[in-house]
């Protein structure tokens, strides 16, 4: 499936399972050159997520990571990576994309090969409520959170 595709399913659901979330997506904004070819998909529909309005709730990718504003990210890439997530309980603690393969990664870990895999992966979690790692939580006041 295509990223754009994966994106405006999740976003749908995030519509009516997590309306606080959805309310706190930011708009894309601009193009992008010279990335991997599903973060500049992605990133041709998605604009990134407000932390303010959301604090260290519903965090959208697991466990704990906010997509930041798209022009932040911008501002920030090198040459190899680019931050694409900030943990929403640890500000320092970043995840990026590798501008070389494409994989999503933090400074400890590889988490997703792609972009599209995790989306993917996420869309995943909101039909289906859990996968082998994560468990989806959705709560009343709008929110999610991840087990």
């Amino acid at each position: 499936m295509r990223v754009e595709d994966t994106w405006a399913r999740l976003a749908e659901r995030l519509r009516s399972d997590a309306p606080r979330l959805h309310s706190a997506l930011l708009p894309a904004r601009i193009a992008i050159t010279g990335l991997p070819p599903d973060l500049a998909a992605w990133w041709r529909v998605f604009g990134g997520v407000d932390h303010g309005a959301l604090g260290d709730e519903s965090p959208l990718l697991p466990q704990f990571w906010h997509p930041i504003d798209v022009r932040e990210a911008v501002r920030g890439r090198t040459d190899d990576r680019i931050t694409v997530a900030v943990d929403c309980y640890e500000p320092n603690e970043l995840l990026f994309v590798d501008l070389r393969d494409g994989r999503v990664f933090s400074d400890e870990m590889t988490e997703w090969p792609s972009v599209g895999a995790m989306l993917a992966n996420v869309l995943q979690l909101f039909e289906q409520g859990r996968d082998s790692t994560h468990r989806l939580l959705r709560y009343e006041d709008g929110h999610i959170g991840w087990d």
